[in-house]
């Protein structure tokens, strides 16, 4: 029997049946170790769809049990490690991993030893135990310098890099991405498919630091080699990755409905599969958290709170201290859209605990930002101005611009209520210039850095500083500009699956409006109610006529509005509208 075939047989039988037919096939082997180290290569390739490569690491320890090996045994620990770290059971995988290290250091195999710390430091990590990964890593990657193995100690950089961003320490992290990009390229004792692969891994990476700093446009430009590299390698599982990191950097620049496209995208080719179980569940559960965001920008907060809800379950029940935390902040944001503003305060503390235990910056310092917008919501100015000036700081030194920006119109927004609150013209001038700085700053970093929610956002605030200044001409200027920008990024919407305008985007529209009238100008006025009837009508209307294609039951409750639905609320925002043209006209 050949190996493909036994491989393939392995896969169709149950994992009793794979082991009785892999103890039949040793009986005839004269070299057992170059099968133990087939399946082990195998069960790595096959990392990406886990439960493969768990089946193939249970049936290798058997197998090292069988012919008594040891070194096939180890390999099978090992490789149980890394599949049960993909599908995010990291006590166990540490076990596993430390019981391998354990004979593999027995058997004075140091390669395999520091191989089987690269799982390792992932798990490690996920449970907040972060400087424990950093050391292990440190030592890892010591090893594999000693022995010449730079393709391995490049693989560490590559892990410890992802580490470093998670810690918000990009620059760290975009150093050592290079130094492995460039470590590759000198390689010589591997396939030149797995060296592709792993440079397509770390320019994939090193994009995600990218973005962190707001550097977009090299982003895509890694995150486009990447794809073109991996579909020229055949790699379906890990063109879902950076689907997803396309996706992310989308909803960062403000691009819901094309970020949401390719969440939905991943998630339907993760669940391709005979059975239709997704391969990685815990990927999954990411997926929904990311679904969700996008869910609560399009002002669909109850599907956004549900899939939360089962993602925050799913992290606790597997004790993962990181992905809790994360899904802890996304339940969040989607309780503070469904108006629920103490439940989003608890939720954001809970989360804040396990990262600041975990030593994880960047979410802290996006935690914070979250708890400052909900305190303004609330009416604290100076608790929600005081945490985000404390930010804005912190990331200035740092450029983190996503998190700059934030913070400055946090603070600007708290300083024209503390303005609305002040007596006398006195003690408003100061606290009014203080706030448009702010905004101005905000607008030019933002339209410098494509960040296009933030774009509108800081001209709709500039128009309300200047319009409590009474000074109505710069005030339409600034409103025209934030609605300008509204448009743009409703046009560019996938699907045109728009914020709600009622909800948000109306708001400036309103304001607008309010202003025109305040100038005796009602036709004028009347004209940008006709404006925001008409865009908010397409979008609603385009999106009943673009339906996604016809799928599962359960997927049109999770990510598509019925139809009759987005009848209702065109309907509703005629008579919402008619009513403002009655009141004002």
């Amino acid at each position: 029997m050949d190996t493909d075939h036994l491989l393939q047989q392995i896969r169709d039988l149950s994992l009793g049946d794979g082991r009785q037919l892999v103890t039949k096939y040793a009986a005839a082997l004269s070299n057992p170790a170059a099968f133990g180290i087939l399946l082990a290569d195998e069960a790595l390739k096959e990392l990406y769809t886990p439960f493969f490569s768990l089946k193939l690491a249970e049936v290798l320890i058997s197998f090292g049990d069988g012919v008594r090996h040891l070194s096939s045994h180890a390999l099978g620990l090992k490789a149980k490690g890394d599949a049960l770290v993909q599908i995010g059971h990291f006590r166990e995988a540490i076990e596993c991993l430390d019981a391998a290290g354990e004979e593999f250091l027995c058997l004075g195999d140091e390669g395999n030893w520091a191989r089987s710390r690269i799982s390792w430091m992932t798990a490690s990590e996920s449970l907040g135990h972060v400087e424990e990964a950093l050391r292990e890593a440190n030592r890892a990657r010591s090893v594999f310098e000693r022995l010449g193995e730079q393709y391995w100690a490049a693989i560490v950089a590559v892990n410890t890099a992802v580490i470093y961003d998670h810690m918000g320490r990009y620059q760290d992290a975009i150093q050592l991405y290079t130094y492995a990009r460039a470590t590759f390229l000198t390689v010589v004792d591997q396939p030149e498919t797995a060296i592709k692969r792993a440079i397509a891994i770390a320019e994939f990476d090193q994009a995600v630091s990218f973005c962190r700093l707001g550097r977009f446009a090299e982003a895509l430009q890694l995150q486009q080699q990447a794809y073109a590299s991996l579909i020229a390698l055949g790699d379906t599982q890990l063109t879902i990755f950076i689907e997803i990191d396309m996706a992310n950097i989308d909803y960062t620049q403000g691009y819901y409905g094309q970020a949401l496209l390719r969440y939905v995208r991943a998630r339907d080719a993760l669940s391709q599969n005979d059975t239709g179980t997704p391969t990685n569940p815990m990927l999954l559960a990411e997926l929904k958290l990311w679904m969700a965001n996008c869910l609560t920008k399009l002002n669909r907060s109850q599907e956004a709170c549900q899939l939360v809800e089962e993602a925050v379950d799913l992290y606790r029940q597997s004790g993962t201290s990181l992905q809790t935390s994360n899904a802890l902040r996304e339940y969040g944001t989607a309780l503070r859209a469904s108006g629920k503003l103490p439940e989003a305060l608890d939720a954001l503390r809970e989360a804040l605990v396990l990262f600041h235990h975990g030593g994880l910056g960047h979410f802290v310092r996006t935690t914070k930002l979250q708890q400052a917008e909900i305190l303004l919501e609330m009416g604290n100015s100076d608790e929600a101005y005081t945490l985000a000036r404390q930010i804005r700081e912190q990331v200035d030194d740092q450029s983190f611009m996503v998190q700059s920006v934030g913070a400055a119109l946090i603070m600007a927004e708290a300083l024209l209520l503390d303005a609305r609150q002040a007596s006398g013209k006195d003690n408003q001038t100061p606290l009014l210039e203080q706030a448009a700085l702010l905004c101005k700053q905000s607008a030019l970093q933002a339209k410098d850095h494509h960040l296009q929610e933030e774009i509108y956002k800081s001209h709709y605030l500039l128009g309300r500083i200047f319009a409590f200044q009474g000074n109505s001409f710069k005030a339409a200027k600034h409103y025209l500009a934030a609605i300008i920008q509204i448009e743009r990024i409703l046009k560019n919407l996938a699907f045109d699956l728009s914020p709600s305008f009622l909800h948000s985007a109306w708001a400036v529209y309103e304001a607008m409006v309010v202003l025109c009238l305040q100038q005796s100008q009602r036709e004028r006025a009347f004209s940008y109610l006709e404006r925001a009837r008409s865009v908010a009508l397409s979008q609603y209307l385009r999106q009943a006529s673009s339906q996604y294609d016809k799928q599962s039951e359960q997927d049109e409750i999770a990510v598509q509005p019925e139809l009759q639905a987005n009848k209702t609320t065109a309907l509703r925002i005629q008579y919402e509208l008619r009513e403002w043209q009655e009141k004002y006209h």
